[in-house]
């Protein structure tokens, strides 16, 4: 993904606080689901020059890959902002819809 298209990425997860990892298709969070501090990055091509483990909010990284769309990522700030949460989690239930949960 082109540095123009991750800007969008980049802008809704500051709203939040948040680093593109908690998008990413290539983090997986480890300890509380709410943790994203606890997000570890398995892009393949992790060892290439600038590539940063440790992401923080605000930055951009070459690797990230939504695991989402755009409009599901929107939501999901969306309903944090609105609810006051720092963080959350979301799961897609048995009829096939998300839920989310979050906290302040």
């Amino acid at each position: 993904m082109k540095k123009e298209q991750r800007e969008a990425y980049i802008t809704l997860t500051n709203e939040i606080d948040w680093s593109l990892c908690a998008f990413c298709k290539f983090s997986e969070t480890s300890g509380s689901v709410c943790d994203f501090a606890g997000t570890e990055c398995h892009h393949p091509l992790w060892q290439v020059p600038g590539h940063d483990e440790e992401l923080s909010p605000g930055s951009d990284c070459w690797g990230f890959r939504p695991k989402y769309d755009i409009s599901f990522i929107a939501g999901i700030v969306g309903v944090c902002l609105e609810n006051g949460w720092d963080a959350a989690t979301w799961w897609k239930r048995e009829d096939g819809e998300y839920a989310i949960a979050g906290v302040a």
